[in-house]
C-alpha cells in the first residue's frame, strides 16, 4: 500500500490504490438486486420498496422503487427474466425465476 519516495530516505507515500479505497467509502448501500419467482403465465410480485443501509448510523431504511414494465412474453415459458427499476438513490434490478406450474414439466427443447 506504500512505496518509498525516490531520493528521500525513510520516506513513504501511499500508492494510488489507497486513495481509491478511501474515496470508496459509501454513505449509502442500496440493495440493488432482488430475486423472486413466479409461475409460467403469471406476473411476478415485485416489492414497492427495497432496503438501503446508511453507513453513518448503521440504519436500514426502505426506499421506494419504480419498476419498468416486464418485457413482453417474459413469463410465457420457464426460465429467467429481469426487469429494472429506479430509486432516488440509483437503479435496481429484479431477477425473476419463471417456473412451470404445478404438474407441468419444463421443456428441454428449443
Amino acid at each position: 500500500m506504500f512505496r518509498a519516495v525516490p531520493g528521500l530516505a525513510n520516506t513513504w507515500e501511499p500508492h494510488a490504490s489507497i486513495n481509491v479505497f478511501n474515496a470508496s467509502r459509501a454513505k449509502h448501500i442500496l440493495q440493488d438486486t432482488i430475486y423472486t419467482s413466479t409461475v409460467v403465465g403469471a406476473a411476478p410480485k415485485l416489492p414497492s420498496s427495497i432496503r438501503m443501509l446508511t453507513t453513518a448510523n448503521n440504519r436500514i431504511t426502505d426506499v421506494p422503487v419504480r419498476w419498468q414494465p416486464l418485457p413482453p412474453g417474459a413469463t410465457d415459458k420457464p426460465g429467467e427474466a429481469t426487469v429494472t427499476g429506479m430509486t432516488d438513490k440509483g437503479p435496481v434490478t429484479a431477477v425473476i425465476d419463471v417456473v412451470p406450474r404445478r404438474g407441468e414439466h419444463a421443456s428441454t427443447t428449443s
